[in-house]
């Protein structure tokens, strides 16, 4: 073996990336068939004949499909966007919570007039004919919970135990109950797989970046000999598994890089940050002829400040022109040896 060879099978990805990255778009592609096949009607339970009763104190049927025999109807006490959430009484006087769209409201005026009655009333007031409504089983979120009370008056304690801890969604049909939850894993799974493979291919591309250059410059053979010695004598970066630092090159396994110190124009650490905490840490690498080489760092702002400066003083120590730090002057400068090249 030559040594370009020796060196891409050193620095070649572990297999695990890729095959997670496979495994989780197949995933995907099963999961969002069967959601199809469900969605159609093709498999699973997804015609009103399958439904329950609605049964609010009942964990055992969240998510489930399910009905109620509404004889009474409030006018609606708390909305989400289009939905909208109102108190319910059906034929055997149970009160529950159901999710309807107000357009829904219109098929229920007999029920409206009951409660309205039944309310200021009491017994004695002929119910009407019930309206069955089919729905999914959700379980009310505690914000949903203090609207309701705070609506009707009475504690968050109290609602519970008249109405029970869920709502029947009448915006979601049964094939939405069994066909979303199969596609949000689909996606889930589709993300999953799409990350790794990326970043499987993303290492590829680096070594045959960082190999091309070497095999241009003539420095193949001297950096596969200077890996040796690193080997030999276990010199890696502290905290950094797989990063070497030879007399005249950078090696990072965990990236797939190796670059001559003296092909870097320009180096400096990257944050990127979510919700202000910093989620990863990276070197970048700014090469002759406009490439660029990312090395990861470790996530800890200590420890990922120590091995800059000792990667950025190896390379100092080989290349005294080359610009360490992420400023505007550096990034100015940059610009203007990228111009003359």
């Amino acid at each position: 073996m030559n040594a370009r060879n020796d060196l891409e099978q050193y620095l070649r990805p572990r297999k695990f990336r890729f095959m997670v990255g496979v495994a989780g778009c197949i995933v995907a592609v099963v999961l969002g068939l069967l959601g199809g096949l469900v969605n159609a009607g093709i498999i699973g339970a997804t015609s009103k004949a399958d439904a329950v009763p609605f049964g609010t104190m009942s964990d055992a049927q969240e998510g489930k499909y399910a009905y109620v025999d509404v004889v009474g109807l409030d006018e609606w006490s708390a909305r989400s966007d289009d939905k909208y959430m109102y108190v319910c009484v059906d034929k055997d006087g149970q009160l529950s919570i159901l999710c309807m769209k107000p357009s829904d409201e219109s098929k229920f005026s007999s029920q409206k007039e009951y409660w309205a009655q039944y309310t200021k009333d009491g017994e004695g007031v002929t119910a009407p004919s019930p309206i069955r409504v089919y729905g999914t089983v959700t379980k009310m979120p505690s914000n949903l919970i203090s609207v309701l009370s705070s609506t009707y008056g009475i504690s968050s304690t109290t609602l519970t135990n008249k109405v029970g801890m869920f709502y029947l969604n009448t915006m979601v049909t049964a094939k939405d109950s069994l066909s979303s939850p199969l596609f949000a894993a689909a996606i889930a799974s589709a993300i999953v797989g799409i990350i790794m493979l990326a970043s499987h291919f993303r290492h590829v591309k680096t070594i045959r970046t960082c190999l091309d250059r070497l095999d241009a410059e003539g420095l193949t053979q001297k950096a596969w000999d200077e890996l040796q010695v690193c080997l030999k004598d276990s010199a890696m970066v502290p905290g950094l598994p797989g990063m070497s630092l030879s007399e005249n090159f950078i090696i990072s396994k965990q990236d797939g890089a190796i670059m001559a110190y003296t092909d870097i124009l320009w180096i400096y650490r990257h944050v990127v940050r979510k919700n202000f905490v910093a989620i990863s840490r990276s070197l970048i690498c700014r090469l002759t002829g406009s490439q660029t080489v990312g090395l990861g760092l470790k996530t800890r702002k200590k420890s990922s400040e120590e091995a800059t400066q000792l990667i950025s003083a190896a390379v100092s120590a080989k290349n005294p022109t080359v610009l360490v730090g992420f400023t505007p002057e550096n990034s100015q400068r940059y610009e203007e040896m990228v111009r003359r090249a």
